[in-house]
């Protein structure tokens, strides 16, 4: 099984600052080959010719938007491997719910902290981890919205799987 370390991370946003952002936590995690772009066409582009295990993607992006991306990927057999999440600002239902039938395997709000990111990729880079169930809500006292989506009014960072967001019902301490 390859380590965390070999897998490739693809970070997809227009904001340079996110970009350089995540890719710092990614470093400090191990992550040794990182690809940056700056929109969905251009990733779209680099993925005909580069394998990519995970894409870190932001939603609202000129020429082609994260949820676009995710869309093309899913709809193209040879990227079934690709673990794609979205890491955005993008806090209403209506869109984490579109996410999550185009297939997104996980979902990070911003502002996230280094525990989410690591959380999320430990989890992706998991072998028990197949499905799109990939974490949990980040154990860092954030609160959440019965959703597992904490709003993006809530200064605190929080994650959901795709079937949290979609499970109305507050999450149960265990």
């Amino acid at each position: 099984m390859e380590t965390q370390t070999a897998k490739t991370v693809m970070i997809v946003d227009d904001d340079a600052t996110s970009r350089k952002l995540l890719k710092s936590i990614l470093t400090a995690l191990g992550i040794k080959r990182i690809d940056e772009q700056e929109n969905g066409e251009g990733a779209w582009e680099k993925l005909q010719h580069q394998r990519v295990d995970v894409i870190l993607a932001d939603w609202h992006m000129a020429e082609m938007s994260g949820l676009e991306l995710l869309k093309h990927i899913r709809s193209d057999a040879r990227f079934a491997h690709i673990k794609v999440v979205m890491v955005t600002s993008e806090d209403r239902r209506a869109h984490i719910m579109e996410a999550i039938k185009a297939g997104v395997n996980g979902y990070i709000m911003k502002p996230f902290s280094k525990q989410n990111i690591a959380e999320k990729i430990h989890a992706l880079f998991s072998p028990s981890t197949a499905s799109t169930e990939t974490s949990s809500p980040s154990s860092t006292g954030a609160g959440t919205a019965p959703s597992g989506i904490t709003p993006a009014s809530d200064k605190t960072a929080a994650t959901a799987t795709p079937r949290q967001a979609a499970d109305p019902t507050p999450a149960q301490p265990q």
